[in-house]
């Protein structure tokens, strides 16, 4: 969107701790200025007359600079949470958002995703 790509590259789990490897890609001429990295459990299907739910999560620490992407960078983030098993209905959301800006990126990672995610032995 608008020249500014969030990718998912690698889910890796150790100790009851996923870790998610996120690339940013800023293509355009103009810094990106993140406001929040969101991260959230979402439902798959909206039904209608029924609550949504949305679970935010926090993460334990995130590695790299979430500040700002300067014009042509690529910016590697590790992010840690506490494990998360998902239902098949639902999903996690993880939100890039642009801080005075219309440049905001939703990721979609699908339970399966997590399920496969790769064990690592040492940090």
């Amino acid at each position: 969107m608008e020249g500014v790509q969030l990718t998912l590259t690698g889910i890796y789990t150790h100790d009851e701790i996923l870790y998610y490897r996120l690339v940013v890609l800023n293509r355009s001429n103009l810094v990106y200025d993140v406001d929040a990295l969101r991260f959230s459990i979402k439902d798959r299907k909206k039904l209608k007359r029924h609550a949504f739910q949305e679970i935010f999560l926090d993460p334990l620490w995130i590695r790299g600079d979430v500040a700002r992407i300067p014009p042509g960078a690529r910016v590697v983030w590790w992010v840690a949470l506490r494990k998360e098993v998902l239902p098949r209905d639902q999903y996690l959301d993880i939100g890039l958002l642009e801080r005075h800006g219309a440049r905001h990126l939703h990721l979609s990672v699908k339970y399966t995703s997590v399920l496969h995610a790769k064990i690592v032995n040492q940090l």
